[in-house]
C-alpha cells in the first residue's frame, strides 16, 4: 500500500507575508466547499485588513473561488474555527472573539457563535466567557436545534460561575448549551486544580444525551474519585441539562489525551487521535515506538476502552482529522516524523513533521499511506499546533492545512507561497488537491477462489469457497440496480 499513494493534482496558497492557515472546511449543500482561514497578514490577499479577521472562503463545485467575506468590525475580530451548515443552508461558526468593541465581550478572549446566511452575510453573533481567557475546542448542532459548545477557561466571572484554582496554567473544562439563536441555557465547569481540557468533540448518541471526554492532570474536585494519578481521560455521558449520567476514568498509560475528532461507528464512540505504541491493553505492532496515529473505540454503554488500532512508525505520529467517502473508505489526516513501517518517508529525515494521510477501507484495513510537505526545520506545522481539515469530493481529496513558507520555491511538495525571505515563522493557508484515481494498488494474481451458482439467482444461491477457513471472507450481495 505504500506504493499506491495518490498524486498531488494541484495546490493553492492564501494569505500574506505573516501567519495564515486554514481552520476548517466542509462540503456545502450546493456541491461546493466552505473554508475558514486565520490570518494576521495585512498584505497579499489581505490588503486593507487592519484587525484579525474571520476570513470565510467559498469554493464552487470545481474548487474555484466563488466568494469570500471578512467577519469583523473596526475593533472586534472573530476566529471562525469550526463550521456547521444547517438544513436551511445557513452557516454557523464556533470559535473565539476578541477586541475592545466586541458586543457582549467579557474578557481577553471569549467563546463565540456566529451565524451567516448562505452568502456569508452575518445574521447574529454572540460571545460567552469571563474576564480571563477562554479557549474554544468544538461545538455541535444538537437535535433540539440548539448548540453544545466545549472549551477551557482560566478564570471566573461573567458567564463562568467559578474556577478551580491551582498552579499557573490550571484550566477548567467548560461545557455549555444554547438555544437556536445563541441564548445561554446552562454552563458547567468541570475538572480540578490541574489542567483540564476537552478531548475531541462531543457526540449526541440520542436526543439530549451527549458523550464528552476530558483530558486531566487533576486528582481532586471532580477527579477525586478517579483512582488514577498522572494523566487521566475522563469520559462521561451528560443529559440535556448538563447532569452527568455515567462516567469512566482511563489512564494515559493506555491512551493519550490528544484527539482531533470523535464519531460514532457501530454503537462505539471512536476517537481519532494519538495512541501509545507501548499501551498495555492495545500495543502497536512490534517495532513501532512513541506515539501513533490511532483509532480508539469506547463502548457507548460502559464507556470502557474496548479496542484500539494504531498506525505509524518509530517516530512521533498522530491523526487529527478524518473524512469518509460514499463507498465507506476512511481518510485520516495528521502528521508524522516517521519514515518506516506505515510511513513511506519523511522530508526532514525524521527531525520534523510532515503531513500524513492514511486511507483505509470500512473495516480499517490499510489501502495506502503518504506523507507530504516541505523540508523546513520547523516542519509543516511551523513548530505549532495542527489546524485544518480534510474533505472528500468527487474522487478528489482536499487537505486544507498550512505550509511553512520557504525562502525559495519549490520546496519538496510546496509549490506556492507568499515569500518573505528571512522570516522563519510565516505560513500560508495551503490547499492541496489529491487525485484519488492515481492511487492504484498493484494487482494481485487473480485467484479462482469461489464457485457461485446459479448466477443470476432469484431464490437459492450456492457459494463454494476454496479459501482456507482461517481467512476472513466478506461476501456482498447486490440486486440488479
Amino acid at each position: 500500500y505504500l506504493q499506491a499513494q495518490p498524486d498531488i493534482a494541484w495546490q493553492r496558497c492564501y494569505g500574506g507575508s505573516e501567519i495564515d492557515f486554514f481552520f476548517d472546511a466542509i462540503p456545502t449543500m450546493d456541491n461546493g466547499v466552505l473554508a475558514t482561514i486565520q490570518s494576521i497578514s495585512t498584505d497579499g490577499d489581505l490588503v486593507g485588513q487592519t484587525i484579525l479577521p474571520g476570513w470565510i472562503v467559498k469554493f464552487d463545485s470545481n474548487l474555484e473561488l466563488d466568494w469570500q467575506k471578512f467577519i469583523n468590525t473596526d475593533s472586534c475580530g472573530y476566529d471562525l474555527m469550526q463550521i456547521v451548515q444547517l438544513n436551511n443552508g445557513v452557516f454557523v461558526f464556533g470559535g473565539s472573539g476578541a477586541g475592545s468593541a466586541c458586543m457582549g465581550e467579557q474578557g481577553n478572549e471569549d467563546f463565540s457563535l456566529v451565524k451567516t446566511d448562505v452568502n456569508g452575510e452575518m445574521l447574529f453573533h454572540r460571545l460567552y466567557g469571563s474576564p480571563g481567557s477562554e479557549t474554544f475546542d468544538s461545538f455541535i448542532h444538537t437535535m433540539d436545534g440548539g448548540y453544545l459548545i466545549t472549551g477551557e477557561s482560566n478564570s471566573s466571572g461573567g458567564d463562568i460561575p467559578f474556577h478551580y484554582e491551582g498552579d499557573m496554567g490550571s484550566t477548567d473544562a467548560i461545557i455549555f448549551k444554547t438555544d437556536s439563536i445563541g441564548n445561554l441555557l446552562w454552563l458547567r465547569n468541570l475538572g480540578g486544580s490541574g489542567y483540564d481540557g476537552i478531548v475531541g468533540n462531543p457526540v449526541e448518541v440520542t436526543r439530549g444525551r451527549y458523550i464528552i471526554s476530558i483530558g486531566s492532570t487533576s486528582t481532586d474536585h471532580d477527579l477525586a474519585g478517579s483512582g488514577i494519578t498522572g494523566g487521566t481521560r475522563w469520559i462521561f455521558e451528560i443529559d440535556s441539562l448538563g447532569n452527568i449520567l455515567n462516567e469512566n476514568f482511563i489512564s494515559n498509560a493506555d491512551i493519550t489525551n490528544s484527539d482531533g475528532a470523535t464519531l460514532i461507528i457501530n454503537q462505539n464512540i471512536v476517537s481519532v487521535g494519538m495512541g501509545n505504541a507501548g499501551s498495555l491493553l492495545f500495543p502497536a505492532p512490534s517495532g513501532h515506538l512513541a506515539e501513533e496515529g490511532a483509532l480508539a473505540f469506547f463502548d457507548t454503554s460502559s464507556l470502557e476502552l474496548v479496542s484500539m488500532i494504531q498506525w505509524g512508525g518509530s517516530g512521533y505520529d498522530a491523526f487529527r482529522r478524518y473524512c469518509r467517502a460514499p463507498d465507506g473508505t476512511f481518510y485520516f489526516l495528521g502528521f508524522s516524523t516517521s519514515s518506516n513501517y506505515d510511513l513511506p518517508g519523511n522530508n526532514n529525515s525524521g527531525d520534523a513533521s510532515d503531513y500524513w494521510i492514511l486511507a483505509t477501507d470500512s473495516n480499517f484495513q490499510t489501502l495506502w499511506s503518504r506523507n507530504f510537505g516541505g523540508a523546513d526545520d520547523c516542519g509543516d506545522l511551523a513548530c505549532s499546533q495542527f489546524d485544518g481539515a480534510l474533505v472528500y469530493k468527487d474522487n478528489m481529496l482536499y487537505a486544507f492545512v498550512k505550509s511553512t513558507v520557504p525562502d525559495v520555491l519549490p520546496d519538496m511538495d510546496i509549490q506556492c507561497g507568499h515569500l518573505n525571505p528571512g522570516e522563519d515563522t510565516d505560513t500560508d493557508a495551503w490547499l492541496v488537491a489529491f487525485d484519488l484515481s492515481t492511487a492504484i494498488p498493484e494487482a494481485d494474481e487473480p485467484v479462482d477462489a469461489f464457485q457461485v451458482y446459479p448466477n443470476p439467482a432469484t431464490g437459492l444461491l450456492i457459494i463454494k469457497s476454496k479459501v482456507p477457513t482461517m481467512h476472513n471472507v466478506r461476501i456482498t450481495l447486490l440486486d440488479i440496480t
